[in-house]
């Protein structure tokens, strides 16, 4: 009807923008992030998308989000799908069942996924300066000192704070900070850049990096970049 507002999902931008992500990450690889529904518009639609488009990771919040998204990709789309909640005590077999890798955020959930059986692979957030949520540099000291017996990690990863402010100077704090932790378990592969980090240079994207908004049309350093297309689209009547 013509007094109806229309929102219009353009998966060729989508597509497009992932593939200048690819380029700017320049190796590093490209994890989309589709929390919240894919951000409003279709975790499964978006994910079974950017599947054709060459991602094989994928970040989602919650844990229910990370069952959902495995039933849509489906069994011919075994992408590793990460839950940056972590483990919720008491949810390892239904982390197992959907094949989710659970990032470990505090003491209290390396303690729960050593106690799984068989074996979970994990990431491992530190914080480094956000603040938000992460192991302490002295909670992840003591994870490799200790070693990795239960658990079979896969990835390092923290978030940066202010990275849509190219010139702050927490940004190279992060990084050293990053670093220094990096070093503490130097075979893991290792992500700090989401969207913006990724557009900050080489020297933040490491092995991977996870872009969410700049995905779906959000500039990385929140103001319109001519690089990233807008994916979706609503017209609607004036009034």
């Amino acid at each position: 009807m013509p007094h109806r507002a229309r929102l219009t999902v353009d998966l060729s931008a989508l597509d497009r923008n992932y593939r200048t992500l690819c380029a700017v990450a320049a190796g590093a690889e490209v994890a989309p992030v589709v929390k919240a529904d894919g951000y409003g518009l279709g975790a499964a639609r978006v994910s079974r998308r950017l599947w054709e488009s060459g991602a094989r990771s994928f970040f989602v919040a919650r844990l229910d989000e990370g069952e959902a998204l495995r039933k849509g990709l489906g069994e011919t789309r075994p992408a590793r799908i990460f839950v940056l909640d972590g483990l919720v005590p008491g949810t390892a077999d239904r982390v197992r069942r959907s094949g989710l890798i659970p990032v470990l955020a505090d003491p209290g959930q390396v303690a729960a996924a050593r106690q799984a059986e068989p074996q979970l692979e994990v990431g491992l957030h530190v914080d480094t300066g956000m603040n938000r949520q992460g192991l302490s540099p002295d909670d992840l000291a003591g994870f490799a000192r200790g070693g990795s017996a239960g658990l079979k990690p896969v990835l390092l990863m923290s978030h940066l704070g202010s990275a849509t402010l190219p010139g702050d100077p927490r940004n190279a704090l992060q990084l050293a900070r990053f670093r220094e932790a990096r070093s503490r378990l130097p075979d893991l592969p290792a992500s700090l850049a989401a969207s913006a980090g990724t557009f900050l240079g080489p020297e933040w994207r490491f092995d991977m990096v996870r872009p969410g908004v700049s995905l779906f049309g959000g500039g990385p350093f929140e103001q319109p970049d001519p690089r990233i297309e807008a994916v979706a689209t609503l017209d609607a009547p004036i009034l």
